[in-house]
């Protein structure tokens, strides 16, 4: 218990940073500017193409089977909600700060989000992988996003979005699939700069609190990631398994990217003046890379594995 108190704890924070090889502040300086430059760019990667390796005719394995269907068919019911609720709140935001780019910045990021469905969809139904229309736990967080207003909203996804910065390096290690592994790229390309847009927007939503209520929405965000990554290690541990990520390095990793982007939420930050435009779209995420390898897997089939229960 004392070690889960100390990782929620700044120190604790900087600790995890550096056991997973991240400088405690990755991205610098901190995006608080108008949303305009966030326009440009996700309309700029939208209209990119996409190297996703569809021509590669690898089938999974019986093993690599029993290890992703279940989860990779939750994560990709994750990534398809239509942002009705976001929306809602991005727009009305907009007419309160002035900022009406904001509310268009908000519907592209939520079509990247769609078309990450849309690729693990694709792959999936390729593969002979059923897909899910509805799941508790998916409900449970819509539910919980809806609680409050974009504060929280925008919280309760910057969490989801750290954790699968962890998950989707575990499933492209996972598989001997070049499509599902180049996938895994390009929607951890994309989920890199997601980070840096919802952090910096919390931060822009906050500047108008006091200095002690944005503390404590920051510790309530550790919680949530605290939650957020045992509920998903319960729930997956067949994919980090099999990608190579134990426990440790798991914890790490979610902590680490954290603190990566924790500055964008202190209220240190917030009161340093807003970057150039140009500095939006640039924001250094390199220790967020991930760690995709060359090589396929070798998984040793043992007699009596089942699908998942």
């Amino acid at each position: 218990m004392r070690g889960l108190i100390g990782s929620l704890s700044r120190r604790g924070l900087r600790r995890e940073a550096a056991a997973a090889g991240r400088p405690e502040r990755a991205l610098d300086p901190a995006p608080f500017g108008p949303a305009g430059p966030w326009v440009a760019h996700f309309r700029m990667n939208l209209a990119a193409p996409r190297a996703i390796r569809w021509d590669d005719g690898y089938r999974l394995t019986a093993a690599e089977r029993r290890a992703i269907r279940r989860s990779m068919a939750k994560f990709q019911l994750g990534e398809s909600s239509d942002g009705r609720f976001l929306l809602h709140h991005a727009e009305l935001h907009a007419a309160r700060s002035g900022d009406l780019a904001f509310a268009e910045a908000v519907r592209l990021f939520v079509r990247e989000e769609q078309r990450h469905a849309a690729e693990l969809a694709r792959f999936m139904e390729g593969q002979g992988l059923p897909l899910m229309r509805r799941h508790w736990s998916d409900s449970i967080f819509r539910r919980v996003r809806k609680l409050g207003g974009l504060d929280l909203a925008l919280s309760v996804l910057l969490t989801a979005e750290l954790v699968a910065l962890v998950y989707y390096q575990a499933l492209a290690r996972a598989t001997g699939s070049l499509a599902l592994r180049s996938i895994c790229a390009e929607i951890l390309r994309d989920e890199r700069t997601h980070v840096v847009f919802q952090a910096g927007t919390l931060g822009r939503v906050r500047l108008s609190r006091g200095p002690a209520a944005v503390r404590f929405r920051i510790r309530v965000q550790r919680l949530f990631l605290l939650l957020a990554m045992l509920f998903v290690w319960v729930d997956h541990w067949r994919v980090f398994r099999a990608g190579r990520f134990g426990w440790r390095r798991y914890w790490h990793a979610c902590w680490g990217a954290f603190a990566s982007i924790e500055a964008l939420l202190s209220p240190r930050r917030m009161a340093r003046p807003a970057p150039s435009p140009a500095v939006l779209v640039t924001a250094q995420t390199e220790p967020l890379q991930p760690a995709v390898q060359h090589d396929r897997p070798r998984h040793r089939e043992r007699a009596g594995d089942g699908e998942d229960r």
